[in-house]
């Protein structure tokens, strides 16, 4: 896990922190981390009401292609639970063109995994969202020769 953290001399930057917390609770995370990290503020959030709003972003890069929708909508709504400002999610896009693409794939079977992920549609996504109170506010499709992914920025819907 690689935690984002304010630097110590510019509150501006921000840091990479290489740590993985997996297997910590939130004080020892805490520890590991220091107090101005993202990760350790969303770990206390899990185990202390009293911070949780100090987590202002949440981000969920290439993690929804390993779930299917209705497990999906469960992490975007525990992850928009967590976060007060902004949410970054990105997504395998169900598309036509995508799916064939994934269902050629199934009949070479080999060492790749890439078959199962799952594909997820942006009015799915976006209803998941809703549900929780957040909207989307930037759109964004992030493509190589092998690699897609859409990449959205949402908000709260107040």
């Amino acid at each position: 896990m690689a935690a984002l953290s304010l630097h110590p001399r510019s509150p501006s930057l921000l840091a990479s922190v290489p740590a993985d917390i997996s297997s910590l609770d939130a004080p020892a995370a805490l520890a590991v981390l220091g107090g101005g990290s993202v990760a350790a503020l969303a770990a206390l959030s899990l185990t202390d009401p009293e911070r949780r709003r100090e987590v202002r972003h949440g981000v969920c890069l290439d993690v929804l292609i390993h779930y299917p929708q209705n497990k999906a909508d469960g992490m975007i709504a525990h992850l928009a639970s967590l976060a007060d400002r902004r949410l970054l999610l990105s997504f395998a896009p169900k598309t036509f063109y995508y799916s064939l693409l994934k269902r050629i794939g199934e009949l070479f079977p080999g060492p790749s995994k890439a078959t199962r992920a799952y594909l997820h549609s942006e009015k799915d996504v976006e209803r998941a969202l809703e549900k929780v109170g957040w909207k989307i506010s930037k759109r964004g499709l992030v493509t190589t020769q092998f690699y897609f992914s859409r990449l959205i920025e949402a908000v709260p819907a107040q």
